[in-house]
């Protein structure tokens, strides 16, 4: 059955957090729509909550697959999907009433293949708004690259850890045809990151970005700020997505994209270390050698070497003056204080 818009939803162990996501979907002005609820092999209570749904709206529509991932299962929507449009949401954020409406209704009206919201991110029951920092509501091809493909890739001033606009694939509405023709779908091999190298790929190719600069989006931020998570592999999976970052943008880079791009090479070295402090079966010896390892990169010496840190706060001016020293140690009981003052908090 065919309809304007098709909401995917990809779903794995949000029992807590389910049914509000669902029912502002339902309670949006707009009405022609369906939703996609993939079940991506939960174990918890989120398969009845979809059955329950499925019950009381004929537009809810349950695919259940073995755990294969967010990516795989918004493919798996995306192929199942019947709308002219396409809206991701993810299972433990919810939308305003007026979200459907005013994203179609831009979109059409302008015959884009992409509408932007802002959005707010709540946490700890504060709520955030976060604008979109656009010269405009329709932006063109330079622009896309100055204000949204840059910004995404990286922040403009290493001395801030804000990537100020976020990569997420919610928060917009997408001309499904549009990503048929251009075979634009979520990279499955990326356990992190997968929004971004979609978005990018998407503004990449388009020639018009529509963005509505009111926060139809509710992002709820569950980490806790008391702790950092340890990953395997973080830096093999930082350099894949800058590798493919680097291929979707190739043809469009420019000085202001390369500046974005090396600041990027710096921060994944940064976010690596992180998360290598985190590991909780790393010895000294073995985290000393590996933050070794990765900042002996001669890129890396480059780009750090040409810095300007002038105007960074001081803690900052003191870590990339050990970046261009090599001083190791230091870099690792920097990391391992504010990892130690993290968790105090």
């Amino acid at each position: 059955m065919s309809c304007k818009i098709s909401v995917i939803i990809p779903i794995y162990n949000v029992a807590d957090y389910l049914e509000i996501c669902l029912q502002s979907i339902l309670n949006q002005n707009f009405k022609d729509f369906e939703v996609i609820l993939v079940n991506d092999g939960s174990e918890d209570d989120s398969l009845k909550i979809c059955e329950k749904y499925i019950d009381l709206d004929n537009r809810m529509k349950l695919i259940n697959q073995s755990n294969k991932g967010v990516s795989t299962a918004r493919n798996n929507g995306m192929k199942q999907a019947h709308g002219e449009y396409l809206v991701f949401i993810d299972p433990d954020d919810w939308i305003e009433s007026s979200m459907l409406e005013k994203l179609y209704n831009k979109v059409t009206k302008l015959n884009l293949n992409i509408v932007l919201c802002a959005y707010s991110e709540i946490f700890n029951g504060n709520r955030k708004i976060i604008s979109l920092e656009t010269s405009n509501d329709l932006l063109e091809s330079a622009a896309i690259l100055d204000e949204l493909i840059g910004p995404m890739i990286s922040s403009e001033n290493l001395d801030s850890n804000i990537t100020p606009v976020m990569g997420s694939a919610c928060r917009a509405i997408y001309k499904k045809s549009f990503l048929e023709s251009e075979s634009i779908c979520f990279d499955s091999s990326l356990p992190l990151m997968e929004d971004l190298c979609f978005m990018i790929q998407i503004l990449s190719n388009v020639n018009q970005v529509g963005v509505i600069n009111e926060p139809l989006y509710n992002y709820v931020n569950r980490e806790s700020s008391a702790s950092i998570k340890y990953r395997a592999n973080m830096y093999d999976i930082q350099k894949k997505v800058y590798s493919k970052i680097e291929d979707l943008i190739s043809v469009h880079i420019n000085g202001k994209i390369e500046e974005y791009l090396n600041n990027r090479y710096i921060t994944i070295r940064i976010v690596s270390i992180i998360n290598e402090v985190s590991n909780p079966n790393g010895t000294f010896k073995e985290t000393l050698k590996y933050i070794k390892k990765i900042c002996s990169d001669f890129k890396f010496l480059s780009l750090v070497e040409t810095l300007d840190v002038r105007k960074y706060t001081l803690r900052k001016k003191v870590l990339y003056y050990m970046f261009r020293k090599q001083l190791f140690l230091g870099i690792y009981l920097y990391y391992k204080l504010l990892k130690f003052l993290i968790e105090r908090k």
